[in-house]
């Protein structure tokens, strides 16, 4: 796989490139924060561009040593890393140069706590914003947490003393209430909750906007059902 044939002892031009299609891998790029939680053997879901509505089981095969370094020396230098990614099954059509997507999963928890991740955000929980009681009942859908697995890169604690930490708005006697949480692993759907939370207990998931900003420790939320937003729809200003 991937010797070359040559016109003659002299020449360098490339008269034929052989590739063997029994086994392929997909080569992508990591960043430098990212690549250090990836090893050998880790697990990944590959979704090639030109084949669509498919995903493809492969496992991490190699980590890149040496840096790929983009503008370097200006405020817009990249560093990033190769890893190869080897699948496990050949997908049929597949052809060496095609654009591909992986999503290599660091880490797996099973029977723990999680919550949607738009229902995640950053506040100072001893430094409340506004009043307890402001107007405006802001929607909420039912988001009880429930215990799940979860599989991707870990996230970061909340922060330290005098520093934003992470926060859900959890519904409780009708009125939203900040309450500081700490976080493992996340998918692209889903966080761990490792303190902070109890199963069952119901969380405001709204947009990020209202969660990050505008929604209050102490204020009034209507509580709607999965269903009942669904049947609403999307609605226009």
């Amino acid at each position: 796989m991937g010797e070359r044939i040559r016109g003659s002892e002299l020449s360098d031009d490339v008269v034929l490139v052989m590739g063997g299609l029994s086994e392929m891998e997909v080569k992508v790029e990591v960043g430098e924060h990212e690549v250090v939680g990836i090893h050998e053997g880790d697990e990944a879901t590959v979704e090639i561009d030109a084949i669509v509505d498919k995903q493809f089981k492969g496992h991490v095969v190699a980590v890149g040593r040496n840096a790929q370094i983009k503008n370097p020396g200006t405020d817009a230098e990249i560093t990033t890393f190769f890893v190869r990614i080897g699948l496990d099954t050949p997908p049929e059509g597949g052809l060496p140069g095609l654009s591909a997507s992986v999503a290599i999963a660091t880490a797996k928890h099973t029977n723990v706590l999680t919550v949607p991740i738009q229902a995640v955000t950053s506040r100072d929980p001893k430094k409340l914003e506004g009043s307890a009681n402001a107007s405006g009942s802001p929607s909420a859908s039912a988001a009880p947490t429930a215990a799940a697995s979860a599989s991707a890169q870990g996230t970061q604690p909340t922060s330290g003393k005098g520093k934003p930490g992470k926060v859900v708005f959890v519904v409780k006697d009708g009125q939203a209430e900040m309450r500081p949480i700490k976080t493992g692993i996340a998918s692209r759907t889903d966080v761990e909750v490792t303190e902070g939370l109890n199963e069952g207990e119901t969380i405001v998931d709204g947009p990020y906007r209202t969660l990050a900003r505008e929604l209050e420790d102490g204020q009034t939320v209507k509580v709607q059902s999965k269903e009942a937003m669904e049947e609403q729809g999307p609605k226009k200003d």
